[in-house]
Formats: C-alpha cells, structure tokens, sequence
C-alpha cells in the first residue's frame, strides 16, 4: 500500500494504515451528570452512579496521535494543523477533518492526560480493516461495561 512521503503537502489526504487500533479515554464525572443520552447508553448503572467514565473509539491513526486530535483546543480554528508522523517516516502537518474531529463527549469532558494505554495496549494493533477494527472497540465497549463502567463508543 503506498503512502505519503515526507515531502506530501499537509493538505493531501493520507492513505489509509493497514493497522487500526482501539482506544480509551478517561471522561471526567460529569459528563454522567450532565448528558442524558450518556446515561442511555448505559443502562446498567443508576443515576447515582459515581465511577470511572469512558470513551472508547477506533482508528488508523496510532491512538497517542488520535488523543492529540481529540483534545486538540485549535480544531475548530479554519487552516488549523496537527502534527501526526503515522502515515509517514517523518511527522507532517495535517488538516483537521470531519474524520479526525474529536467526538462531542471527548471534546467537552476528556480528563487532561486521560489515554488509559492500560486498558488497550495489549489489543493493538487489533485489525487490517475498519471493519474489524468497529468490531473490535464496542468489544472493548462492552467489556468495560461488563467490569460496571459506563463507556460511550460509536
């Protein structure tokens, strides 16, 4: 599979990995307290639930680089870059796209250095197709929730 070279332009679109991977990000407490539809994707818990909060997702991306791109404050700034070396020998500035925007939870509530390696290092790389790698985070999803964790994933 080709890929983009250090000399790409940072507007270029970047070819697909051949590796996805999963991720874990710590959410503070309050996104149970203060989104409903939160909650609803959680019905195991009860409304006094007081534990750890998730956001689980998938991607090409190595998953540090993905954490960059979610907590990024500049994101919604036009002609706004990233720096991200996964698709390349060296790193490259890149546009922020609807694919690499941060979901609404990890936007608002992320924890600061919130990556949990922990929870998903021992999975990764966990597929070659994003196929299998969306099968592979609510796997994950639902492993945590099965621990009694509520856990937000696409």
């Amino acid at each position: 599979m080709a890929e983009l070279t250090a000399n790409s332009k940072s507007n270029e679109t970047p070819k697909s990995s051949s590796k996805y991977y999963v991720y874990v990000i710590e959410l503070k407490k309050t996104v149970w307290v203060k989104e409903a539809s939160f909650q609803k994707k959680n019905p195991h818990l009860t409304k006094q639930y007081d534990g750890k909060c998730y956001y689980v997702g998938q991607t090409s991306h190595l998953p540090e680089c993905r954490y960059k791109q979610h907590v990024s404050k500049r994101r919604d700034t036009p002609g706004n870059k990233f720096i991200c070396g996964c698709f390349t020998e060296k790193p490259i500035k890149r546009e922020f796209t609807k694919k690499n925007r941060p979901g609404r939870y990890v936007a608002k509530y992320h924890k600061k250095g919130g990556l949990r390696p922990t929870l998903f290092n021992k999975l990764n790389p966990v597929a070659n197709t994003k196929e299998e790698a969306e099968l592979a985070e609510k796997k994950l999803a639902q492993k945590l929730r099965d621990q009694g964790f509520a856990v937000h994933s696409a």
